[in-house]
C-alpha cells in the first residue's frame, strides 16, 4: 500500500528532548524543544503531547522533541 501510494506518508517521530523524569508526577504540560540531554519530561506530559498531536496534527514529516513545561 505504501509503495502504491502517489504521495509520501505523513509521519511524525515524537521523542523526549532529553530523557524521562521517572520520579515526577508532572503537570501534563509540555513544550516542543530541540534535543537537550538535561531536559526531562514526565510520562504524563509525554502522553498528553502524543494525544494532542493525534487529535490536532501540527507537525508533518519531521521529528519533534518534547519537554516538561
Amino acid at each position: 500500500m505504501l509503495r502504491a501510494s502517489a504521495t509520501a506518508p505523513d509521519r511524525l517521530v515524537v521523542s523526549p528532548a532529553g530523557d524521562f523524569d521517572r520520579a515526577g508526577a508532572g503537570t501534563g504540560r509540555y513544550s516542543t524543544a530541540d534535543v537537550a540531554m538535561a531536559d526531562r519530561i514526565t510520562y504524563r506530559a509525554f502522553a498528553v503531547a502524543l494525544l494532542d498531536e493525534i487529535d490536532t496534527p501540527r507537525h508533518h514529516r519531521t521529528r519533534i522533541g518534547v519537554e516538561e513545561a
